[in-house]
């Protein structure tokens, strides 16, 4: 399969489709039109959509020819040398592709005739071997969930990706990987039977020394991974301690000047007794501790 799948169609501040508007010309070189497939289109109409990509395209070179113009959508994917399925809600999208038989027919085309399949927002979605994933609004119930290519993760894949680069929500990021605007990334993987089988849940009971090594590494890994959270969930309750413990002393040491100052007044005025005012100083001291202790007795954290 030849597909190029993009993340979004606009970077903030940029025209539509300009990110990728290089990658899309090297991706369809050498072809003159396309099919586009506009159902995922919800807030403005389809001829609206398709003159929108048509602009873009048109600076490639290439015609761009709508589904939905067409009196035989899938005899027109049968005839595509490339297909576009542009963004939007991706559940409209799957439930009209599927009420008109696109599915098959682009399934078909895309590993049969290995024609080029070029999609993003909703259109990478459809590319999938299901659409289960999507954080679009459920506006309305596909026949199923099952997107074009879920019966093709076991064969040799060459995919394109391309994601926008955006600075304010890479972690790490370096100038270096960021001066460009756009993040190509060639894949070429070879799905295995091993790696099918493990996805399936029907791993081979024979596995090799290598094999049972990696597993063990991504245990490990995996296992370093659900240990940092109690870590810092120990951190926390550690820190929650030290403040609740000091937190209590002050107040008991305020409280404290405040029952003294105040029996200092009335001792000068003869309306307690020394002993009395004694007692109940040393009442409040024995308490703060004991407070502080309960405190941090119920606040350490459990190991």
């Amino acid at each position: 399969m030849k597909l190029l799948l993009i993340s979004n169609s606009t970077n903030a501040g940029e025209a539509y489709l300009e990110y990728p508007k290089a990658q899309l010309g090297d991706f369809f070189r050498g072809i003159d039109e396309v099919v586009f497939v506009p159902y995922a289109a919800v807030t403005f109409s389809f001829d609206a959509y398709e003159e929108k990509v048509q602009t873009r395209f048109a600076e490639l070179g290439i015609r761009v020819r709508s589904v939905h113009r067409e009196k035989d959508p899938v005899a027109a994917i049968r005839s595509a040398q490339g297909i576009v399925v542009g963004g939007g809600n991706t559940f409209r999208l799957a439930q009209m592709m599927q009420q008109q038989g696109l599915i098959e027919a682009i399934r078909q085309r895309v590993i049969e005739d290995h024609i080029p399949y070029a999609g993003w927002s909703a259109g990478s979605n459809m590319a999938c071997p299901t659409i289960g994933t999507t954080n679009d609004m459920p506006i309305i119930q596909p026949e199923s969930f099952r997107a074009i290519f879920q019966e093709s993760l076991r064969e040799n894949l060459s995919i394109s990706v391309i994601v926008g680069c955006i600075k304010d929500r890479l972690e790490n990021a370096t100038n270096d990987s960021c001066d460009s605007k756009v993040s190509s990334v060639q894949i070429s993987s070879q799905i295995n039977k091993q790696i099918t089988d493990q996805e399936c849940g029907q791993s081979d009971s024979k596995q090799t020394d290598s094999g049972a090594g990696e597993q063990e590494k991504q245990h490990k890994n995996v296992q370093q991974v659900s240990d940092s959270p109690k870590r810092e969930k120990t951190k926390c309750k550690q820190k929650k301690s030290s403040v609740t413990v000091i937190g209590i002393v002050l107040i008991m040491v305020i409280l404290g000047y405040v029952f003294f100052t105040a029996g200092k007044r009335l001792l000068l005025l003869n309306l307690i007794n020394k002993n009395l005012l004694a007692a109940a100083g040393i009442f409040i001291v024995v308490a703060a501790v004991a407070a502080a202790f309960m405190a941090y007795w119920i606040l350490k954290p459990k190991h």
